[in-house]
Order: structure tokens, then C-alpha cells, then sequence
């Protein structure tokens, strides 16, 4: 709007005094009239009306929708605003598509179709935006008067929207240039298909004003989905920019309060929408440089108006909605009386359910917390869904669960309890250990950016609505109240530790020379194998445990260690810290003894506890000498402890202790022991291969004659590890 009214009368005045004052009369007038046109041009104002954050928030409703659909009485004052104050331009800060029903409905072609109508010169892309999906955006821009602005979504290098636009104001040219916030997220499919990406602002912004400076154009003004303190450094370091307008997904927020504008020293100027606000006039004053004279807030009130846009909108608008009613009205599910509640947690543990995994994991706010009851139609899941993305399969290992969990801001995790330690389905978990987990989109990027490192992933094709649409047609697990069955299901581990050594020495000596002190005086070959394997299959509640070992070593001919060992172990969870357990052990021997197989067993009952790195158990029950020879059973108690400490980044330090002590039969004897303490240190050299330094000890006790056998073994092998789930 440029202030002439006032200077109308004043030029009329001054051409009247010419007529009567001849030439020196003329020049005066002239100069007058110079004056008067500079003080016009000094005094050029630009309104702009402004809006942020409107969501297509469209009502559903078509009687009285002239008073009571926001968005209609917002358009009814922006047709007011043109008509009465001279409004030069209209602006949208972003999110202004979605997640709206009826906007969501159309994929925001009634949104644009809004923004179109009522003349909004552009549109910052923002984060809300670009879920309505980014080819539907670049369709609708190619179709619409309205820009789609960002400098920073790139394709190949390029920007992929419209990165500024220039507007004359009183034969000024004025440059409005967008830059997306750092919350824009792709669709991944979209992503990889296209190579969307996201440029730093800074970076984006070189080349753009560079082609508004070759334009010949002075004044910048900014549309910015940045924080206000990146806002402010993209002014610091571009001084042309004059103005910045902040909106869409970063608003008022400032220091932990609010504020609405922000002057640099300099006399340029930030302002901030904020969210509760329905629109806002800004007015510019254009002179040498743009200055910001004032953000006003106003909320919009209905006002009957005639105006042919408006109506056409209206008209269209009703259409969409007659079509919604007509499409989306119908019944998927029918519910009782009973209220249900469906929110974030609920949805992660429909994940848990569907996917058969560990945990459910979805970023807040991707379902609305709403209460159901009756019937569910089609629309409500528009309403209810809030971040429609697709759910993908990962992999994490209890490693990178903790860092997730202990800075899991903004993520819900269904799956996981926190007692003294973080616990999936009742275990402890296990640094090594690879979960299943199913994750919405917007949760997996965080989960990535938490760790620092790409995830393969499994993409299910399944929108956040598909899943729900589909387990409320059938199983309605979303509703439950109760999961725990989730954590009833069983799981299978297999963890193999497989460790083997070779000694081979080749002597040769002549007939009369001694052997030198400390070295072999023949040749030999000495080789042998430790291999254990954990067949675990486990719930929550319940643990069973099949474990084969066998550790067999010989040099030449000759055999030095001869076991082969089956265990069969069963615990109950009773608490987090102690379990019953029941235990089976079978010892038998790899090769034969003098054409014998000695075996003998043993079982015992007791209680377990782990805590930490450690775990112990302690038992009653009975070993027994069962095959060559026979013998009676010794009935006492059994007592294990073990540990595997880490330390450093790639070292672990290990202890078991496995005794049994007790009496020869049920009258009494003498006692008799059996003890085995394996303990050492390994060096992990990756996820696979090991180096172990170990120390072996074997005590036994025979009670009759109170003889003892000792052995005493030193090992240094390379192991292999690995372990295997199934789900």
C-alpha cells in the first residue's frame, strides 16, 4: 500500500500556484513537486498477511460451516483484509496440509486448493507438508498460482521445489526465498526411488542469492522453518537479507518462552508466528532498506461475505466433504459400549503383535490418544493416525537398545520393563544380543541418528492406517488392555563357543646329543577342542536350556582331557533377581576308557540368582556313577557361581566355579567332592574370533580312602563365537 492520499490534494495546490506565478513560479512548483515525489517514495509500505501452522483443519460439517469451519472463516477474513486494509500479498509459513482430516483425505489438494483461492503468493515446505507426499506436492504446484518455497530439499543436487520468487511493490522489486526446517523427513521409498535430500541452510542459500543479486534485486525477505537462533545466524552471515519471517515447525518459542519478533542491531528484524494465532498482518516500510513497522495478531471471526473466490471455494469445499461423508462413512468395525483407549503404547504393542518382535517402537504423536467405542468408520482413522509413515523390521543389539533407551526423548518403546535392569521379556539385556524390533519410519531415523549409523532395514509396506485398518477389522489387539501374552511367547537362541588348539613339533637329534633343558626330546603332535552350544528357548516366565560339551585333547596316541557332557536346565522366573531351577547332567567320555564307558549323572533342585554380571545357583539332589561301573548314589548339595565381567572395549574376564558335595548313600558315608574352576581372560578381535588366555582346575575328593585328584591345565586358544535367534 503506498500513502499517497494525502499528497493528492497538496499536488493539486501547488499546480494551481504555478499557473499564477509564471516561470519562477514553475520552478518552485517543480521542486515541490520533486520533493513530494520522494517523500511518497520513502514512505512505501508493503502489507502482508501471514499464517502458520493451519494443518487443513478443515470441519467435516457442512450445515452452518460459514461460522463454524475455521478455515472458512479464516478465508472469509482474508477476503475482508483485501477488500478493507490493503492487503498486498498473503503468505503461509508451512504445515499448512496436513494432518487434517478432509486435507489428509484429498492427499492436501484442498488445502492448496484453499491457498490457491484466496491468492497466497506461496508456501514455506515444511515437515507436515511433505506427508501428504512429495511428488503430490510438486503435481499441485505445477497446477496452483501459489509457490511451494525450500532452497534446502534437494534432488540430485537441484532444489526440488521453487527456491524464491520475486514480487513488485511500487516498481520495487522485493525476493521471498524459503528454506525447510531440519524436521522435513522422506518418505523412504520417495528417498531412495528419487535421491531426495536435505541441504544444510546455509549451504543452500549460497547460490539462490546469488541469483537474486544478479537480478538486480536489494531487498530479501525470508521464510524460515529454522530455529530462531539458526535464523539468526543465516542474517549474520547473509546481511542482505532484511526480514525473516519464522513459522511452521519452529514457532514463538525463545529462551523457554515466547516471542514474536526479534530486532538485530543492525535494524533487521525476526518475527516468529505462534500456534494459537489464526493470522497475522505484517507491515513493511520500504525505503533505502526493509524495515518492519509491525506483526500484528488476529483472530478470525466470521463475516458474511458475497465474494465470488470465496464461494467457489465453498462450493468446492462441499463437494470434498459430500464426497468423505460418502467414501469414509463406512463401518469397519463394530465395538461394545465400553470405552477403548488408543494411543502410542497401544500402537507399539500392535507392532510387538503383528511382527512377532521384541519391541515396538514409534516416535510421540504418531496416534492421536483418542477413546472408542460403538463402531469405527473409515474416518476415524484419519483423525486418529497422525504421522502416517510405512513400519520397518530392524535388528538392534542390547548394546545400542540401552543408548536408545537412556535417550529415548521423544520415542515410545513398547516391549521393554525397567527394574534394576533394562529387561526384555523378563531377561536382562544382553549387550551381544540382537533384538527384533518393529519400527515406524519417523522412529527408525531417530533410532539412527541416536547411534550414528545406517540400519539395514526390512520395509513391511504397511502404513501406520493400513495396520490399524486391518487389525480392527479382525483382531482388534489395538484395544486390549492387557499384553502381557506378548511376553509369553517363546523365543530360540543358539550360542556356539567353539575353541581348538594345535601343538605339532618335529625333533631331530643326533643318537649321542642330550636334549637342552627345557625342550621336547621327540616329536609329537598334540591337538585338541573345548566346543560348547546353548540351545535356549525362552518366554518370560519359563527357560529351557539344552547345552552339549565336549573338551577333548590328545597328544599323539595318548588322550589328556576325554568329556562329553549333556546338560538340561529349567528355570522359573520367580522374581527379577531369583529363580528355581531344576538340572539334569549327563558326563560321559568321547573315546573309550579300556573298552569302558564310564558315565555318570547328575540332578539337582534349587534356586538361581543372577545379578549383574553374576549368577549362581545353589542345589540339593544326587550324582551317580551309572555305567562302568555302576556305583551308589551320593546325595548332596551343589553349589555354582559364574561371572563375565568386560572391561576395557574389547576384554572380558570369566569365572565358573561348579562344585558338588555330599555322602556316598542315603545312611551315610563319607563325603566326597568334585570341583571344577574354569577361569581367564578373552580378547575379542571382532564379532566372531576371540584369543583366550584360561585356567582350568579339576579337584576330586574320592571320600572312602580320602585321596585326592588334582589337574591343572593352562590354555591358550583361538575361539570362535557366534549366536543364532529365532523368532
Amino acid at each position: 500500500m503506498v500513502i499517497l492520499r494525502t499528497f493528492n490534494i497538496l499536488t493539486i495546490m501547488l499546480l494551481l500556484i504555478c499557473r499564477k506565478t509564471g516561470k519562477i513560479g514553475g520552478v518552485v512548483c517543480l521542486l515541490a513537486y520533486l520533493l513530494h515525489s520522494t517523500a511518497v517514495l520513502a514512505q512505501t509500505q508493503l502489507s502482508i498477511l501471514v499464517t502458520s501452522n493451519l494443518q487443513g483443519k478443515f470441519s467435516l460439517d457442512i450445515d452452518n460451516q460459514d461460522n463454524a469451519d475455521p478455515l472458512l472463516v479464516l478465508g472469509q477474513n482474508i477476503v475482508y483484509e483485501r477488500s478493507n486494509n490493503d492487503i498486498d500479498m498473503y503468505l503461509d509459513l508451512g504445515n499448512a496440509l496436513y494432518p487434517g482430516v478432509l486435507s489428509k483425505y484429498s492427499s492436501g489438494s484442498i488445502m492448496v486448493d484453499f491457498l490457491d483461492y484466496f491468492s497466497c503468493a506461496a508456501i514455506l515446505v515444511s515437515s507436515k507438508d511433505l506427508q501428504v507426499g512429495t511428488q503430490n506436492l510438486l503435481f499441485m504446484e505445477k497446477n496452483k498460482k501459489v509457490h511451494f518455497l525450500s532452497t534446502n530439499i534437494i534432488q540430485d543436487g537441484k532444489p526440488l521445489f521453487t527456491s524464491w520468487f520475486a514480487a513488485d511493490v511500487a516498481g520495487t522489486r522485493i525476493a521471498f526465498v524459503g528454506v525447510s526446517s531440519p524436521k522435513v523427513r522422506f518418505d523412504v521409498a520417495e528417498k531412495d526411488l528419487y535421491n531426495y535430500n536435505l541441504l544444510d541452510a546455509k549451504e543452500a542459500l549460497v547460490p539462490q542469492l546469488t541469483e537474486i543479486r544478479a537480478a538486480g534485486i536489494r531487498h530479501i525477505v525470508l521464510l524460515s522453518g529454522q530455529t530462531l537462533q539458526d535464523t539468526a545466524q543465516l542474517l549474520e552471515s547473509y546481511p542482505e537479507i532484511r526480514v525473516a519471517l519464522c513459522g511452521g515447525d519452529y514457532t514463538d518459542q525463545f529462551l523457554g518462552g515466547k516471542a514474536s519478533r526479534v530486532d538485530l542491531g543492525d535494524g533487521r528484524s525476526i518475527v516468529m508466528a505462534a500456534d494459537n494465532v489464526d493470522y497475522y498482518r505484517l507491515e513493511l516500510t520500504l525505503d533505502d532498506v526493509l524495515k518492519v513497522n509491525a506483526f500484528e495478531p488476529r483472530q478470525a471471526q466470521p463475516i458474511a461475505t458475497i465474494n465470488h473466490d470465496y464461494q467457489e471455494f465453498k462450493n468446492r469445499l462441499t463437494l470434498w466433504k459430500e464426497k468423505f461423508s460418502e467414501e469414509e462413512g463406512g463401518l469397519v468395525a463394530k465395538l461394545s459400549d465400553m470405552e477403548y483407549g488408543v494411543n502410542d503404547l497401544s500402537f507399539g504393542q500392535l507392532l510387538r503383535d503383528r511382527f512377532n518382535c521384541e519391541l515396538g517402537i514409534v516416535e510421540q504423536n504418531t496416534i492421536n490418544q483418542v477413546s472408542v467405542k460403538e463402531a469405527i468408520r473409515r474416518a476415524d482413522f484419519l483423525s486418529m493416525v497422525n504421522r502416517d509413515y510405512n513400519i520397518f523390521l530392524i535388528s538392534l543389539t542390547g548394546d545400542e537398545i540401552r543408548k536408545v533407551y537412556t535417550r529415548s526423548e521423544g520415542l515410545v518403546i513398547a516391549g521393554i520393563e525397567t527394574r534394576k535392569d533394562i529387561e526384555i521379556q523378563g531377561s536382562a539385556v544382553v549387550e551381544n544380543r540382537r533384538y527384533h524390533v518393529a519400527a515406524s519410519q519417523l522412529a527408525m531415523q531417530k533410532i539412527q541418528r541416536l547411534l550414528g549409523r545406517e540400519i539395514d532395514y526390512s520395509n513391511t509396506w504397511m502404513t501406520v492406517t493400513d495396520l490399524l485398518v486391518d487389525d480392527m477389522k479382525t483382531r482388534k489387539v489395538i484395544l486390549r488392555s492387557d499384553y502381557d501374552y506378548l511376553d509369553r511367547r517363546f523365543r530360540t537362541t543358539v550360542d556356539a563357543y567353539l575353541s581348538n588348539f594345535i601343538d605339532a613339533s618335529s625333533v631331530k637329534k643326533g643318537d649321542t646329543i642330550d636334549t637342552p633343558s627345557g625342550q621336547p626330546s621327540g616329536s609329537y603332535n598334540k591337538w585338541g577342542l573345548e566346543n560348547t552350544i546353548d540351545l535356549t528357548i525362552y518366554n518370560k516366565y519359563h527357560r529351557f536350556v539344552l547345552t552339549p560339551y565336549m573338551f577333548y585333547s590328545r597328544q599323539d596316541d595318548n588322550y589328556l582331557n576325554n568329556i562329553l557332557r549333556g546338560t538340561f536346565l529349567y528355570d522359573y522366573s520367580l522374581s527379577e533377581t531369583f529363580r528355581p531351577y531344576n538340572k539334569l547332567r549327563y558326563d560321559t567320555v568321547v573315546e573309550e576308557v579300556d573298552g569302558l564307558h564310564p558315565s555318570f549323572l547328575r540332578e539337582t533342585m534349587g534356586i538361581s540368582a543372577i545379578y549383574k554380571h553374576v549368577h549362581g545357583k545353589l542345589g540339593l539332589g544326587f550324582e551317580q556313577q551309572v555305567q562302568d561301573p555302576s556305583e551308589a548314589a551320593m546325595y548332596g548339595v551343589e553349589f555354582i557361581v559364574g561371572a563375565r565381567i568386560p572391561f576395557l572395549s574389547h576384554f572380558t574376564y570369566f569365572f565358573d566355579l561348579d562344585t558338588f558335595t555330599g555322602i556316598l548313600d542315603e545312611d551315610g558315608g563319607p563325603w566326597q567332592t568334585r570341583s571344577e574352576i574354569n577361569n581367564g581372560i578373552s580378547a575379542r578381535l571382532n564379532s566372531y574370533m576371540s584369543l583366550s588366555f584360561r585356567h582350568k582346575y579339576f579337584f576330586f575328593n574320592e571320600g572312602v580312602t580320602g585321596e585326592s585328584y588334582q589337574n591343572s591345565q593352562f590354555i591358550t586358544s583361538l575361539d570362535f563365537n557366534s549366536d543364532w535367534k529365532f523368532w
